[in-house]
């Protein structure tokens, strides 16, 4: 897949530091773009729109919890050209 540049901030974005003010809200937005292009279930969004108000709750922790965390795990080792 050919990732463009705002697949790439997106990424970032994604990877917003927990802790960080609306960290959990810029994380939401991410996944939903990443949603949107099929990278992301709907499942894994969830996890992300639960945790939308939860600044200081790292997502990862709650996607290898529910047998989620390969999908973000594919989106942060894949190829990004």
């Amino acid at each position: 897949m050919n990732w463009t540049d705002e697949d790439k901030a997106q990424l970032a974005f994604l990877q917003t530091p927990v802790g960080e003010v609306d960290g959990g809200r810029v994380r939401y937005a991410a996944a939903m773009h990443f949603a949107r292009r099929h990278l992301l279930s709907q499942a894994a969004l969830e996890v992300y729109r639960i945790l939308a108000k939860e600044d200081a709750t790292d997502p990862r922790n709650v996607l290898a919890r529910e047998n989620l965390s390969t999908e973000l795990d594919r989106l942060l080792t894949g190829s990004h050209s």
